[in-house]
């Protein structure tokens, strides 16, 4: 009796294991179908305060929403840097910032970043005119 209630028990602690498992790995992909644009950053990075600069400049935040994580300090958003170049297929071993995620694409680099802003900030100007018009 006492070996068929240790089998029971086994079975059902590797039933909850798995369970759990599966259900971080759908909430981790469903997690990258937002179209949320993040921008990741290091404080100490010359790059990255280029993009900084074009970003006050042109006040790009009052134009496009999107969210700001520094990477050198904060241990979850380099993972969430890492889990998105894993998305995009991209090698983890030589990750830089500035990083951007668009919502479904990576863009590296301060050039790629700021034309990306500019871009958007462009495609919005010409709706915000097609409606006026």
């Amino acid at each position: 009796m006492k070996k068929i209630f240790l089998i029971l028990t086994i079975i059902a602690v590797i039933f909850i294991i798995t369970i759990s498992i599966l259900s971080r790995k759908e909430e981790k992909n469903s997690h990258y179908t937002d179209n949320q644009v993040i921008l990741f950053y290091s404080k100490v990075c010359p790059h990255c305060e280029n993009v900084n600069n074009f970003i006050k400049a042109n006040h790009v935040k009052s134009k496009i929403k999107f969210q700001e994580l520094e990477v050198t300090q904060n241990q979850k958003n380099l993972m969430e840097l890492v889990d998105r170049a894993k998305v995009c297929g991209l090698s983890t071993t030589s990750l830089a910032v500035p990083f951007l995620w668009t919502g479904n694409t990576c863009i590296t680099g301060d050039q790629g970043v700021i034309n990306y802003f500019k871009h958007e900030m462009d495609v919005k100007y010409h709706a915000k005119i097609g409606e006026n018009a």
